[in-house]
């Protein structure tokens, strides 16, 4: 499936070849998004993971306590695995 090509105006409503509405606020993006072959999910999966770490890397966490959690999911379930950021320095305030 070749990627799809989309061109997006901040403030409207974009129709994409794919007949979805994105918001306006994230229509920009979605020409970024790796086009996707449903017949293998697993691959799906496996380049999503790679999408996200590339668009993580460079990104300056420093300043934040990053923890890695999992939270119950639904009855019979598996847990669901959740990141935490939060700040290094609280300048007074709580959490």
């Amino acid at each position: 499936m070749p990627k799809k090509q989309v061109t997006a105006t901040p403030g409207k409503t974009t129709i994409y070849p794919n007949g979805y509405n994105y918001d306006p606020e994230v229509a920009p993006f979605v020409s970024s998004l790796p086009a996707l072959d449903y017949s293998d999910p697993a691959a799906n999966r496996a380049g999503a993971k790679d999408y996200i770490k590339a668009q993580a890397a460079g990104v300056d966490v420093s300043a934040l306590n990053v923890t890695d959690r999992t939270i119950p999911g639904p009855q019979g379930a598996p847990d669901v695995p959740v990141r935490i950021y939060t700040p290094k320095q609280l300048n007074g305030l709580g959490v």
